[in-house]
């Protein structure tokens, strides 16, 4: 069963949050860094799973959303 677009992103910010809370220095900020990792129009689907896959690089993302913000 495939998932549409707004499904996939809702699955893979539930998964996501968790591990953004752990990495991030403002609480505040989870998810709206979270939005931002699972946003289709900069990252690809492989992207994502491979930021889920990485600690390091999750953790470079979340660093790059946080000077976004």
């Amino acid at each position: 069963m495939l998932l549409d677009q707004d499904k996939q992103r809702t699955y893979l910010g539930e998964i996501l949050f968790p591990m953004v809370n752990d990495i991030i220095k403002s609480k505040d900020d989870v998810p709206r860094v979270t939005g931002m990792l699972v946003d289709f129009e900069v990252f690809e689907l492989a992207d994502i799973l491979e930021i889920l896959e990485s600690r390091s690089q999750l953790a470079e993302r979340v660093e790059e959303a946080e000077t976004l913000i």
